[in-house]
């Protein structure tokens, strides 16, 4: 008469352990008690085989093992939650396996990949000034098309600088214009093209007539104006002014500094009486201390305190 009878006869009593919902059986052929797995239910996937769900940074999925068909929800994507507009409101945004993407500002980045059969997030901390997609490092100079989000202008673009605040936050600032030449070069019979880059600093002009002056217009984009003569780049530091062409001397903090734009300055070299230390380079000093010349300020490692030493002046930060 077809197939054996099921042995199985449900009773409607369903419970959970281990975030696994069970429904209970009568065998009616022993008398006992069976219990069968149904689905998992930690994140209420079970709704819909395409259900997906976020949840613990996480898209879950209902699944079965295949060994023994036992239920389970594994991930399927990465997600990763910004504070929008209101501190309790977290917007989520999905990350699929293999896929990058960076958040808070270019703050975090957040790779979504496969580890040891299960799905990983990894998230890290950019240390740098994030751009168009790109991180930079502190000190860097790029170009960027000459755009301000609404039109492009390809005359000329703009050359960018990644800094550092009093507040320690990095910033992508704009320095200045850049334009590239195609000139000819002539040696005899043979006439040859090279490419040539000007870079102008913003609020100054060019070394050689016709004189253009580097401006910024409208917020983040830049034009190259003509004017009647030559306006010398530099920068205004503590109602100082210094060429840009010609660093100074710092002796009280012991370091040889350069304009960077008109109101910036970066260092370029340590200064120890009278003897020129590169930048990220560390000497051994006749004290026995070691000097570290590092960007933002003179780093002295001594194995013991010397009597000698003090601090003297107001503490202060470059803009580097």
């Amino acid at each position: 008469m077809g197939e054996p009878l099921f042995p199985y006869i449900r009773n409607y009593h369903t419970f959970e352990r281990g975030n696994v919902r069970f429904a209970e059986y009568n065998d009616w052929k022993t008398g006992k008690k069976v219990e069968r797995a149904l689905y998992s239910d930690r994140y209420g996937t079970s709704y819909s085989a395409r259900w997906e769900v976020n949840a613990d940074g996480f898209y879950w999925v209902q699944n079965v093992r295949d060994e023994d068909s036992f239920p389970e929800e594994h991930a399927v994507a990465c997600s990763y939650g910004e504070y929008e507009r209101f501190e309790f409101y977290k917007e989520e945004q999905r990350i699929d396996i293999g896929e990058m993407k960076s958040f808070e500002d270019g703050k975090v980045r957040v790779k979504c990949g496969r580890f040891d059969g299960h799905v990983r997030k990894v998230s890290e901390a950019v240390t740098g000034c994030y751009f168009n997609g790109t991180v930079h490092k502190l000190g860097e100079e790029w170009t960027e098309p000459n755009s301000n989000g609404l039109e492009e202008t390809s005359a000329v673009n703009k050359t960018m600088f990644c800094s550092k605040s009093a507040e320690g936050y990095f910033q992508s600032k704009l320095i200045g214009c850049s334009r590239t030449h195609i000139r000819n070069y002539t040696y005899g019979p043979i006439v040859r093209l090279f490419e040539t880059t000007d870079r102008i600093q913003l609020n100054s002009t060019n070394e050689v007539s016709p004189y253009l002056m580097c401006t910024e217009d409208t917020p983040g984009r830049v034009q190259l104006v003509n004017v009647n003569e030559k306006k010398e780049a530099g920068c205004l530091i503590d109602n100082v002014w210094h060429k840009g062409s010609e660093p100074w001397i710092d002796e009280q903090r012991g370091a040889v500094f350069e304009c960077h734009s008109y109101s910036q300055y970066r260092k370029r070299e340590c200064l120890i009486k009278n003897r020129r230390i590169s930048i990220d380079k560390e000497v051994k000093l006749s004290n026995g201390c070691t000097l570290l010349c590092h960007p933002q300020a003179n780093i002295y490692k001594c194995d013991t305190s010397l009597i000698n030493f003090e601090v003297a002046g107001k503490v202060r930060k470059s803009n580097h």
